[in-house]
């Protein structure tokens, strides 16, 4: 074998594993950047793990006020400005109360608005997660909402999660469907 066989094969080795190291990195990295879409909001006794959407920020102090614990609003704009904007806060009741408790805001949002209050609850059928129960509803009144009450049962956790576009039109199938991917993806913890 002559020294310019020997060192072909030494570049081609060399090439190999530039290749290998750069895939290594690709696949650390692709699996960095999807822990890093993730978000853990959490309380005395209660975890959320939430996935924040693409675009959007993940905001745990601006809703803090009015008792939100997470509140979602596209980037480039504030909570108290965007248009559209998603809130998760936890509720003080058991995950069997949640049908319970969509008939309670209901009550209390038409007492609040009157007449100009536009309600329609809304089945799940079958749950995004094991184990969690869910509540629904729509309401339009001098904004529209999209209400949807998740309960887990091994936790004894209740959230409350409602999208909310603020100019009272209901918002494009692509916000609703973000909402949506919002919901399948909370999983609900009790700290101990």
């Amino acid at each position: 074998m002559n020294a310019l066989s020997m060192l072909v094969r030494r570049s081609w080795a060399i090439k190999l594993a530039r290749v290998g190291i750069f895939l290594v990195f690709l696949i650390t990295l692709n699996v960095a950047t999807v822990w890093a879409d993730g978000l853990i909001v959490y309380g005395d006794r209660w975890a959320i793990m939430i996935v924040e959407p693409r675009g959007w920020v993940g905001d745990c102090a601006a809703g803090a006020p009015d008792g939100m614990n997470i509140v979602f609003y596209p980037k480039g704009s504030s909570w108290s400005e965007a248009p559209v904007v998603i809130y998760g806060m936890v509720l003080d009741i058991k995950p069997a109360e949640v049908n319970r408790q969509r008939q309670e805001d209901r009550r209390l949002n038409e007492e609040h608005y009157g007449k100009q209050i536009n309600w329609r609850d809304i089945e799940i059928s079958r749950p995004y997660n094991v184990g969690q129960v869910y509540a629904a509803a729509e309401m339009y009144a001098n904004a529209y909402e999209k209400m949807v009450w998740i309960g887990d049962e091994a936790s004894n956790v209740v959230v409350l999660f409602v999208l909310n576009a603020r100019g009272g039109k209901k918002p494009q199938k692509d916000i609703i469907d973000l909402f949506d991917a919002v919901i399948r993806s909370v999983v609900l913890m009790q700290k101990k």
